[in-house]
């Protein structure tokens, strides 16, 4: 057996790719092998590892590779493991090299991943569904605790480039998904496409430079920005099928055929959901149906307002949140369902269903009031008397990750893997909505603190000045409540990253004439474009957060 020396530098700066390669000595100390011919022709593929080491000793780090001279790029998380080596083997010949990672002088975002609903890579040329959950997972270097923002982009730019002019409006979330870059060096966020109800449209509105229509799918890609600096790196492209396309039909010559007298299928009704026996319920209205948690878990449900005051009734229209109070049940999934009981006919009728994960004892989300929604109840009937409202709240033991199915008629199914998820993507909540209306934050000033760990120390004095006036008004304008001042700093940060500069004072008259103008920029042209600009000014024509449009 040779020992093989593995040449490359043993002291890699993380997020810098190195490149390592083998030499082989044989058991005189020589650098030529003494092996026959027919020995040396049939060489053995090298094979290469990372082996760290814990506190239970070596394991593989799950980083094959297979080659002459192979690259491995150390991230962030390398610097926490009591030892590393590169480990290399061919036939019988063995060798190593102990691994010491250096710090970074540099932040900067190593790249950006897109991963599916199971956390595994997608495939470069993978079709996927507009039903389908992308996971983005940014890999930064020196970052830890660092505000990540993430944008999901329509590319309509040529090849596999992404170009910023030309794909300006072709911005999927109007508002970015923030996570914070943890110890290991990682910020990930999710974008569940089906809640992108206009990501279609938008595809659809541009085509690339000598393109004809979109084709058979569109190409996205997704940024992650890092808040307090001028640091941004972009995905690959990952391909969704275009549900709208219809390929142009080849003609066929065909031999004419004899009339054959159609088929009558009997039309197939799917069955009717109706509510499970032994699952809890919780009434909406007084003639609902009522039924405890036989294991005493799920303790109730009822619809609160912002500030976690139990609401009566509320108009169609209305976005009201659902308060869930739990016991035991942290990271646990739940399904919720609410009903119309017709008590008459003694029917029922499903009118919304989520999918929750429990954050803890108390839990929030929220539903859209609307007439949509009241509709689904195909009862035929307007007597408000008849009917009543329950919320019924599931939960099995052994749960299974949602099925990613596919927008076409011909697209197959991505396989899910069953079992828990080590991962959890929880629903966002409101975690400033007090049951105990004696917070004292709630109607506290913003401080300097609380602005210097968000956007950072610069422009002291500049955010100072305008957060005098904040607290000044806040009041008046109903933020009075910790959720509201949250909401309130992330506008801040989404639209102008509290920076002189990208703020914009005078009066201007919020006319069409003014929009269509250029004096708002892209918000005006994307108004345009949607034909809202007249209801917009109809709505608002003297606020100025036509500045905030996006």
């Amino acid at each position: 057996m040779n020992k093989l020396t593995i040449l490359g530098n043993a002291h890699p700066i993380i997020g810098k790719k190195e490149m390592y390669s083998i030499v082989s000595l044989t058991h005189t100390g020589l650098g030529l092998s003494h092996k026959p011919f027919g020995e040396l022709i049939k060489t053995h593929k090298k094979e290469w590892d990372v082996m760290i080491q814990t506190k239970m000793g070596w394991r593989k780090a799950n980083n094959n590779k297979e080659g002459d001279r192979v690259p491995y790029t150390f991230g962030q998380k390398s610097l926490k493991y009591k030892g590393i080596k590169i480990v290399v083997r061919q036939g019988e010949d063995y060798g190593e090299l102990i691994i010491h990672p250096q710090r970074a002088k540099e932040q900067r975002i190593s790249k950006v991943e897109l991963l599916d609903v199971n956390y595994q890579k997608i495939p470069k040329g993978k079709k996927i569904s507009y039903k389908d959950t992308i996971i983005a997972r940014a890999y930064c270097i020196e970052m830890f605790n660092m505000p990540i923002s993430f944008t999901l982009w329509e590319d309509d730019a040529n090849g596999e480039g992404h170009n910023p002019m030309i794909n300006g409006l072709n911005r999927i979330n109007l508002i970015p998904v923030f996570d914070t870059v943890n110890e290991d060096g990682i910020a990930q966020v999710s974008f569940r496409l089906p809640e992108y109800t206009l990501a279609v449209q938008i595809a659809n509105a541009r085509t690339a430079l000598g393109e004809k229509d979109e084709g058979a799918t569109h190409e996205y890609y997704v940024t992650a920005d890092a808040v307090e600096s001028h640091i941004q790196k972009a995905s690959a492209n990952v391909n969704v099928i275009n549900p709208t396309y219809n390929p142009v039909p080849t003609r066929k010559r065909e031999m004419p055929k004899m009339p054959i007298p159609p088929v009558i299928k009997p039309e197939i009704v799917p069955a009717k959901p109706k509510p499970e026996m032994d699952s809890p319920k919780f009434a909406i209205t007084p003639g609902g149906k009522n039924r405890e948690d036989v294991e005493g878990k799920l303790l109730s449900a009822e619809f609160v307002d912002e500030n976690g005051n139990k609401l009566h009734s509320s108009r169609v229209g209305t976005l009201v949140f659902l308060k869930i109070l739990a016991k035991d049940m942290k990271d646990k999934k739940v399904k919720i369902k609410i009903w119309e009981e017709d008590n008459l006919l003694w029917t029922h009728d499903l009118i919304f269903e989520k999918d929750l994960v429990l954050v803890g004892d108390t839990n929030f989300t929220w539903v859209h009031l609307t007439r949509k929604l009241f509709d689904k109840a195909k009862d035929g009937g307007t007597d408000s008397s008849r009917q009543d409202y329950f919320i019924e709240v599931i939960y099995k033991e052994t749960s299974v990750k949602s099925a990613v199915m596919p927008v076409t008629l011909d697209a197959i199914p991505t396989e899910v893997l069953k079992g828990r998820s080590t991962a959890v993507i929880k629903e966002p909540q409101l975690d400033d909505i007090e049951e105990n209306k004696g917070c004292s934050r709630c109607k506290s000033d913003f401080t300097w603190d609380e602005i210097k760990n968000i956007f950072g120390e610069k422009e002291k004095d500049f955010r100072m000045e305008c957060v005098k006036w904040i607290n000044k008004y806040k009041l008046d304008f109903n933020i009075n409540t910790c959720a509201k001042k949250a909401h309130f700093l992330s506008q801040i940060a989404a639209e102008t990253h509290f920076r002189k500069d990208e703020m914009l004072e005078g009066k201007v008259k919020y006319i069409p004439k003014n929009i269509r103008s250029g004096t708002f920029g892209n918000r005006g042209k994307l108004l345009d474009k949607r034909g809202q600009i007249e209801e917009f000014c109809k709505q608002r024509p003297d606020q100025v957060k036509l500045f905030n449009f996006w």
